[in-house]
């Protein structure tokens, strides 16, 4: 009889047990945008800068906007999520953030003038596991970049991160609420809604992404908030992005690099067409029996006429074009002659296929920003 009553009793737990897990739920938290993550054993805290970009949006069943300031999201009985079957794992950039200066980052009312007005902060509970979602025809969640801990003009090699992360919980309902305080004024909440959430910070209308100037900002100014002294750079530019219109430079101690005035945002295509064909006119020359190179600015010139309907303009073509143009601009440089002639003209070709790659690149619609999601770990 007792072992009956034992049993009956192992069961009903396994029950209860089974009925409980039942009852929660998958519930995600997704964010775009120049953000980085700081873990601690008492939950996550979302940063972002605030400079430079549209108000931040918030979208469940209803949605709200966001001000500089601090945030609480609480969840209803959440407890650690797990990654549905086939997830990819977000891939972030690892950095280093102080206790101290996390503290400054979400302390209300802030009192660090490099806090102020200058950032959102969104504290989330623990437990919650990130994944990579899968990009679709009309947006790329990851980005190839390089990370570095100083300026360098040349670039470690690239790794695909995440810009955009869905971060995984289980909850009893999916319902929740947002409360916070805005640096200055006053916010409108509690917000409070229910299903997954959306928080989408954009880049500002008049944003300059030609060499991806505001990715590199962007990336700059949620370093300057972490103190992390992070670099960022992206594949397939050369020497004239990173050595003239890089905004990271402020943090550089190399004294050769000067900053130079803010990069274009229009472009002519005529004078950009008329280059590429110097530019395959003289790579003919230099590299006759390249086929590879020669197909490559017929296509370069097609894509060039593309600009002229932006809205149709493919910058993924633009994208593959430039890693080519690349692969030209590095078999140009194991050129060797001794004729001084062709030198000279190896060595203005090259510096000319520099200002066309980040060309090809940026087209005439910009670029999204694109800089790499940040995990921070605190160190004392």
């Amino acid at each position: 009889m007792k072992l009956l009553y034992r049993l009956l009793l192992t069961i009903g737990a396994f029950s209860i047990a089974c009925s409980l897990n039942a009852q929660q739920k998958d519930f995600t938290v997704e964010f775009t945008g120049p953000w980085g993550f700081v873990q601690t054993s008492s939950g996550i805290v979302a940063i972002a800068p605030s400079d430079r970009h549209l108000t931040p949006t918030v979208q469940a069943a209803a949605s709200t906007t966001l001000q500089p300031g601090v945030y609480t999201l609480t969840l209803s009985g959440s407890q650690a999520g797990n990654l549905p079957s086939g997830a990819v794992p977000a891939k972030l950039a690892d950095a280093t953030t102080t206790a101290a200066r996390l503290n400054s980052l979400v302390e209300v009312p802030p009192k660090s003038p490099s806090v102020k007005g200058l950032r959102f902060a969104i504290q989330m509970p623990p437990g919650g596991v990130f994944e990579m979602p899968p990009s679709t025809a009309t947006w790329e969640t990851s980005e190839e970049a390089s990370i570095s801990q100083v300026f360098d003009p040349i670039a470690p090699n690239p790794v695909v991160y995440s810009k955009d992360v869905k971060i995984h919980y289980s909850v009893a309902s999916t319902s929740f609420t947002l409360s916070g305080a805005a640096d200055k004024g006053s916010w409108p909440g509690p917000f409070m809604s229910a299903g997954n959430i959306t928080i989408s910070e954009q880049p500002e209308t008049e944003a300059n992404h030609f060499c991806d100037y505001h990715a590199r900002l962007a990336f700059m100014e949620l370093n300057v908030l972490l103190q992390a002294g992070l670099f960022v750079d992206f594949p397939y530019y050369w020497d004239l992005c990173r050595q003239s219109w890089d905004p990271q430079k402020g943090y550089s101690q190399l004294a050769q690099f000067e900053a130079r005035p803010t990069p274009p945002k229009k472009i002519e295509t005529q004078p950009i067409i008329k280059l590429t064909e110097e530019v395959e006119a003289a790579t003919k020359e230099l590299l006759p029996v390249d086929s590879d190179a020669h197909q490559l600015f017929e296509d370069t010139k097609s894509f060039l006429r593309s600009w002229n309907n932006p809205e149709r303009v493919d910058a993924k073509r633009g994208e593959a074009l430039a890693k080519r143009l690349k692969g030209v601009f590095d078999r140009l440089r194991d050129v060797v002659d001794k004729d001084p002639i062709l030198q000279a003209k190896r060595n203005q070709l090259l510096r000319e296929m520099d200002v066309l790659g980040p060309v090809i690149m940026f087209g005439p619609s910009g670029r999204n920003c694109k800089a790499p999601l940040v995990s921070a770990t605190v160190i004392n």
